[in-house]
């Protein structure tokens, strides 16, 4: 008894550092900050997952955060796409580009792309012009969509461009100049601290192990950095939340058994990198859930959900 009490408390604690434990009302950018990044490669799950944070936020305030720059998406963390506030984009990028970039130079040559310095130039000087969509830049410097996505990636990782305001369904790429302005100069050290600490405020409790994991460097990198914090379970019963696919609560730690059950693993997890949106009962997963058409159809337990249900429905409307 006293394991499944330990366990209720870990998911009920961490669930109140990713603030899903009290329905207040919270801007987009106040969210983005407690949890520092959100992986956001499904980009129609990021407005959700912040919506599961917040009371009453609406999706056009997401959207209206990402025009203006307030927030930021673009390749952070361990390569992939995550979305950030505005002042901790310099800082991530300093830390997290150089492990991408290896990986990526060699995926460019698989691609075929001899000279990747000159298509990133060419990325660089077509978007002088302004924010242009993926297809628009892969038209403009005749770019296929495998080498596109790596280029793309690669002047990214240079500090060139970054996602910037959205059209239609999708986001444009936009000058980081043009964007965000000139960047800050970087302190390796300042900037590791401060990626403990800011783990920690939204994570806790959690090891360096899961810092690593999280943040894609190496554990020699961070070992030892993390603050100690003194967390006490969270006693209260969490209440239900409808989570979208790839949410922060089941991507930021090494171990994932504390929030989903062995019987629902392979449900939530299925394969091919994929994150299923999930029912989060108490901290726990009790199913998963799918949207079509604006309405929410649910896979298991449904009981103290019409709340949760009637939120999502009205945020997709």
């Amino acid at each position: 008894m006293a394991d499944a009490k330990g366990a209720a408390d870990l998911a009920r604690a961490r669930a109140a550092a990713q603030l899903l434990h009290k329905p207040n009302r919270r801007e987009p950018s106040a969210v983005v900050r407690r949890l520092l990044a959100v992986q956001a490669q499904d980009f129609a799950s990021v407005p959700l997952a912040l919506r599961a944070r917040s009371q009453g936020l609406e999706r056009a305030d997401v959207h209206a955060a990402l025009d203006s720059g307030e927030l930021v998406l673009s390749w952070l963390n361990r390569g992939t796409l995550h979305l950030v506030c505005r002042d901790d984009f310099a800082w991530l990028h300093a830390l997290t580009a150089p492990t991408t970039k290896v990986a990526n130079a060699r995926r460019l040559a698989q691609e075929g792309v001899s000279d990747p310095a000159k298509g990133v130039r060419a990325i660089a000087k077509t978007l002088a012009d302004g924010p242009l969509l993926r297809r628009e830049i892969g038209e403009r410097i005749g770019a296929k969509a495998g080498a596109l996505t790596h280029l793309l990636l690669a002047a990214t990782l240079d500090g060139l461009i970054v996602r910037g305001p959205i059209r239609g369904n999708e986001q444009t790429f936009v000058l980081v100049r043009d964007h965000l302005g000139t960047l800050p100069a970087v302190d390796r050290e300042a900037a590791l601290t401060e990626l403990a600490r800011r783990y920690s405020a939204g994570h806790a409790p959690a090891s360096d192990s899961d810092l690593a994991y999280w943040s894609g460097l190496p554990l020699r990198a961070v070992r030892g950095r993390m603050p100690r914090v003194t967390t006490r379970g969270q006693s209260t019963f969490v209440t239900p939340k409808l989570l979208p696919p790839f949410d922060p609560y089941i991507m930021g730690w090494r171990d994932r058994s504390f929030a989903i059950p062995d019987e629902l693993t392979k449900r939530v997890m299925p394969g091919g990198g994929m994150f299923r949106a999930v029912v989060l009962v108490d901290g726990r997963v009790a199913g998963t859930w799918s949207r079509a058409g604006g309405r929410v159809a649910i896979d298991g337990p449904e009981d103290g959900l019409e709340d949760e249900i009637a939120d999502v429905e009205r945020f997709l409307a």
